[in-house]
């Protein structure tokens, strides 16, 4: 509800049903950049990837504090907390 009555104050277009697509967004974007873990393992121990991956997924909830607009929020939001969940995620089970 927090989502919807945020950016209802700067698009007042924005319904609940619209706020569905963030989280669909979100564990696509995680879906997506969770093989690609195992890879950066090589080169990286565990803890630096959890911590590249808390970089991207503070800074995609950052970034999108400052978005004045639905799309602006679709952007940053879900893609780059959903990457940041797939490298986090990975690390501890590989």
């Amino acid at each position: 509800m927090y989502i919807t009555s945020w950016l209802h104050k700067y698009d007042s277009n924005v319904n609940v049903d619209d706020t569905a697509i963030v989280f669909v967004i979100q564990t696509v974007c995680q879906a997506m950049f969770m093989p690609m873990a195992p890879f950066l393992l090589k080169y990286l121990p565990p803890w630096g990837l959890c911590l590249i991956g808390g970089f991207f997924a503070i800074g995609g909830v950052f970034l999108s504090t400052f978005m004045t607009s639905y799309l602006g929020f679709i952007l940053t939001y879900p893609t780059f907390f959903g990457l940041g969940i797939g490298f986090s995620y990975m690390a501890p089970i590989v």
